[in-house]
């Protein structure tokens, strides 16, 4: 069963055509060599965080992709779902109670409006299993909540599209929640 030059020859025709076709319907998106140690990457904010924080991998890892694409504006939406679930995780760790609204619904405002009353409070519980003075864990919690401020003003300023990101201001932000995830991890404050 020997085929000939023909046959073969319109085979790889039609098959060059097809694939054609179907590259000619197919998109791609180019990401820069620089950029792609933010594509696709499970533990981009390294393994404490990783670890500590299940429900921010899903946010971490699109952060980094959308880094790696120029998406500034989806890459500060992430970063700042990042940032809440880290909030959620610290409100809980001090047993902040919102009545009527689990913490995961709440509104900044609230959650910090609560933590800076437990701050307040005579005695404050000290992160993860440390064993740290008062006065320390105070100053640790507040050096927190001074960041949430921070985070705040960037969160409303991207939920509510009133800025336009460049590469600059998500590697700012990048790293600053980067900084912040590391030192909850750090400090034994986790979503368990």
């Amino acid at each position: 069963n020997q085929r000939n030059v023909s046959e073969i020859y319109a085979d790889m025709k039609g098959l060059d055509s097809a694939l054609l076709h179907e590259l000619c319907n197919a998109n791609f998106a180019f990401i820069h060599s620089d950029k792609l140690k933010y594509f696709e990457q499970e533990k981009l904010f390294e393994a404490a965080v990783y670890d500590n924080f299940q429900s921010a991998r899903a946010d971490i890892k699109d952060a980094g992709n959308c880094r790696a694409a120029d998406l500034h504006a989806a890459a500060m939406y992430h970063l700042m779902c990042i940032v809440n679930i880290g909030l959620i995780a610290l409100a809980r760790r001090l047993r902040v109670i919102i009545k009527k609204i689990p913490l995961e619904y709440a509104e900044w405002h609230t959650m910090i409006d609560k933590l800076e009353k437990k701050m307040k409070q005579k005695t404050v519980r000290p992160p993860g299993n440390n064993k740290m003075a008062q006065a320390e864990a105070r100053t640790f919690y507040n050096g927190l909540l001074a960041e949430f401020k921070f985070f705040k003003d960037m969160r409303n300023d991207t939920m509510h599209a009133h800025n336009d990101y460049k590469e600059s201001d998500v590697e700012s932000a990048y790293i600053r929640v980067l900084d912040f995830m590391k030192r909850l991890a750090k400090a034994g404050i986790s979503e368990s």
